[in-house]
This record gives structure tokens, C-alpha cells and sequence, in this order.
């Protein structure tokens, strides 16, 4: 049990660093090649998120004795005198040591092949009806060679970590050999961690505020608080960036929670500066989510700020809701009790159920600019929108369409009766003085849009 993962029966970090010390000592005596492996199973967060840790278990159990298949199909873990030793490291990391190479690109043999394994889907049975359900996952894979890449287990391992989120970052399920420039990537995710972690206290974040226009009427109905940040050595850092890297760590809970108390004392000033209408969406990460005492959070910011918790509106992704579903029920409607809106952002890229989503206290589904982007001139973006338009009609859900960029898209998403629409064809996220601005001027352009009134 020491040596051995119970849920794979793979060996374990701890073995798995024995071997390698042991193998490297060999391949010192012999000046031959070995290659550690790091794999990283791509996006198996939300297959967690979705249908729960039991089938994620499932799911790690398959795809090691997937991977065990490829070695031994393998002519590289066949010969002989060669050794390959597999084991999982923790979570949906696995490590695999391949001994006894000509060359480097043997590696990358055994990396293409695995890649090509995981083409087919794994077949899992879930639920109390034990149905079965098919998954797709990929794999990220990092490779490090001795001697070229470290001459030591502790360095290989660390080299092909990095190598593995170099290809993460190359847009998953591919491999990367290590390359030193890697480390310097590295070191700058570190040196960001550091800093984020001041950056509330130094007033490096700051909200700015996208419109949500009714394309019914032409006026702005609601803004969405997006989140910036702005440091004085690294300038404007994205938010694609430094965002996984706060829920990762676990800052998003107090960045978090600055952003919705932020967001709804600037929502009742406007509010009181005659803006009565306007309501505020706030994201909520799905660690945000899952976390305890959520429902007093934002029962506690409402009662500091005052506001009407009926213009506050929390945007979840379907992944998030879709984890622990009957948790995801109980929270979402002790939030709507208080009087908030829920939305579901991103919708359609995850993996709803129908019958859940019906189950879910939802009052508004935002269609995914990945849809609506492109769709007046790719038929299968509008085929998908035109789908998740009237299935949330016929569902009682309000439509918003998130990234409309030009007028076609705009005529496209008014035919369908979309009744909100936000993007740069209206504005971009704007600081919190301007939009009391852009509100005026929009009164005088509701001509640039259609009244199909």
C-alpha cells in the first residue's frame, strides 16, 4: 500500500521515484537514453465537475489501463533489456519511464501513440441506472531525456512537468519536449503568484463594466464586472492568466469576494444617482462556489450595500453547477430565496443534462461567443445558437448572447427573438465613470438597432 495507488494499482509517486533513481544509475554506467513522461489528463476538472469524483475515479482506472496497453503493444517496452515503469502521481497526473532508447525521438514515438489511443472514447457506466456514458480526454505530455534534459530523478521530473504545461498551453492533447526556456515560464507563473497575492492590498484590481443591451429596445439593461489587473512591474496582465492561476491557489475566494461587494456598492450608486434599473452580474468561480458560508457571503454584501438583491445577478458555468448536482440544487436555490438572479454562463460547452437543467432555480442562459462569433458565416455556429436560443425559450429561461461583434450577428440573434446581447458591436468593458456616459449616448443610437417591436 506504500508503493501502490489504490485507485489504479499503479505504482505511486514514492515508487515511482525509486525506480528512476535506480534506472538513472544504470543509464549513467551505459551512456544510453531514458525519457521521463509526464502526462496530465486535459480537462478532467470538468468530467469531476460534471458527473461527480465517483465516475472521475472511473475514468482514472480506464485510462491507466489504457496506458498500461500501449506499453505493452509497444516495441519500445517489449524489448527485452529495456525497462518502462508507469505510475500515477496524484490526481490526473501520471509518469511513465521509458529506459533503454536509441535515440530521443523513440519518446515521442510512444507519446504519439498514446495520443492516438486516447482517440477513442472510454465507456463508463454512472449513475443508479448504470447507464453507459461515453467520455473523451485527452492528454497533455511533457518529455525530459537523460542525459540532455537533467542527471538526476528530481530535475527529469521537474523538467518534464514543465514540458507538460508547455503543452498544455500549445492547446492540449500534444506533447512537448522539454527545452530550457521552459524554466523561464516557470519562473514567471511563480514571480505572478507572488505578486497577485499583494495585489489587493497594493489597489492593483480594478473592475471595468460591459453593457447588456435588450435588442428589443436598444437600451442598456445591466452591465457584467469583469475583473483587471494592472501591476506595476507586469503591466496588464490578463485575466486568462491570472485568474486559473487565483482559483489554483486558492485566492479567488478573497479576490472574490471583493469583486461582488465592489460590484454591488457600485451598482447601488448608480442606483441612487438616478440608474434605478440597472442590474449587476457577477461571476462566481466554481471554487467560490463550492466553498462554505457562499449564501452569507452574499446575504452580508447585500445587507452592507443595500441593494436590491433582484439587480444582482450571479453567473455560474454549466461545469461548476453540474459537479455535485443535488449540493448544486440546494445551494442555487438558497441563493435564490434571498431574491438573486442565477445565470448560467458558457452554455453550451459543457456537459448538461437536460433533465438536470430543468431541475436547476436558473432564470438566465448566456449563449457562448464561441457560437456566436462567426455565426452569420459558419452554418454550425448558427445551427448551435439557433438550438440553445429556443431550447432555453421552451425552458422559461431569459437569453443572452454573449460576444455579438457586428450588425449580421446582431439581425441573426433579434430573429431569434435573443433578448440580451453584450460585445464589442455595443462596448467594451468600460471603467465604472464611464458607463453613466455610454447610457446617454446609447439613447441617442437606438436607431442603429432594429425595433422588430
Amino acid at each position: 500500500m506504500a508503493f501502490y495507488d489504490d485507485i489504479t494499482g499503479l505504482h505511486n509517486r514514492v515508487a515511482f521515484m525509486e525506480e528512476l533513481k535506480v534506472i538513472l544509475e544504470l543509464h549513467k554506467r551505459s551512456n544510453t537514453f531514458m525519457a521521463v513522461l509526464y502526462l496530465d489528463v486535459d480537462d478532467f476538472k470538468r468530467v469531476n465537475d460534471s458527473v461527480g469524483h465517483h465516475v472521475g475515479d472511473l475514468l482514472l482506472k480506464a485510462f491507466a489501463a489504457r496506458l498500461v496497453g500501449d506499453l505493452r503493444a509497444s516495441d519500445l517496452a517489449a524489448r527485452s533489456n529495456d525497462t518502462s515503469v508507469l505510475a500515477r502521481l496524484g490526481g490526473d497526473e501520471f509518469c511513465l519511464l521509458l529506459a533503454g532508447l536509441e535515440n530521443r525521438s523513440d519518446a515521442a514515438v510512444v507519446a504519439s501513440r498514446i495520443k492516438n489511443n486516447l482517440m477513442r472514447p472510454f465507456s463508463l457506466e454512472i449513475g443508479e441506472a448504470a447507464e453507459t456514458h461515453d467520455f473523451y480526454v485527452g492528454a497533455s505530455i511533457g518529455i525530459a531525456v537523460y542525459p540532455d534534459d537533467g542527471e538526476d530523478a528530481q530535475q527529469l521530473l521537474k523538467n518534464a512537468d514543465t514540458a507538460m504545461y508547455a503543452a498544455k498551453a500549445a492547446g492540449k492533447n500534444t506533447h512537448r519536449f522539454y527545452i530550457d526556456k521552459m524554466n523561464d515560464r516557470a519562473l514567471e507563473r511563480l514571480d505572478m503568484d507572488t505578486r497577485l497575492r499583494s495585489a489587493l492590498d497594493r489597489g492593483e484590481l480594478t473592475l471595468h463594466y460591459q453593457p447588456k443591451i435588450n435588442l428589443t429596445r436598444g437600451d442598456v439593461v445591466g452591465v457584467e464586472a469583469l475583473l483587471r489587473w494592472h501591476n506595476e512591474v507586469l503591466g496588464n496582465v490578463s485575466p486568462v492568466e491570472f485568474i486559473p492561476l487565483a482559483e489554483e491557489t486558492g485566492q479567488i475566494i478573497q479576490i472574490g469576494a471583493w469583486v461582488l461587494e465592489t460590484a454591488c456598492w457600485q451598482a447601488k450608486r448608480w442606483h441612487e444617482s438616478g440608474l434605478s434599473e440597472l442590474s449587476m452580474a457577477v461571476n462566481l468561480s466554481g471554487v467560490q462556489f463550492r466553498q462554505d458560508g457562499l449564501e452569507k457571503l452574499v446575504s452580508d454584501v447585500l445587507a452592507r450595500t443595500g441593494l436590491d438583491a433582484r439587480f444582482l445577478e450571479l453567473e455560474l458555468t454549466e461545469g461548476v453547477v453540474m459537479g455535485d448536482v443535488e449540493q448544486s440544487i440546494a445551494t442555487l436555490q438558497a441563493l435564490k430565496s434571498m431574491g438573486v438572479v442565477i445565470s448560467i454562463d458558457d452554455f453550451g460547452t459543457g456537459y448538461s443534462s437536460l433533465s438536470y437543467l430543468r431541475r436547476f432555480p436558473i432564470d438566465v442562459l448566456k449563449v457562448d461567443q464561441s457560437f456566436v462569433q462567426s455565426m452569420e458565416i459558419d452554418s454550425n455556429n448558427l445551427g448551435i445558437a439557433k438550438a440553445v436560443i429556443a431550447m432555453g425559450h421552451s425552458l422559461g429561461f431569459e437569453l443572452v448572447a454573449e460576444g455579438v461583434e457586428n450588425q449580421e450577428q446582431l439581425e441573426i440573434l433579434q430573429a431569434e427573438g435573443c433578448e440580451i446581447g453584450q460585445g464589442y458591436l455595443f462596448c467594451k468593458p468600460i471603467p465604472a465613470e464611464k458607463i453613466p456616459e455610454f447610457i446617454a449616448l446609447e439613447e441617442q443610437k437606438k436607431f442603429f438597432i432594429k425595433d422588430e417591436a
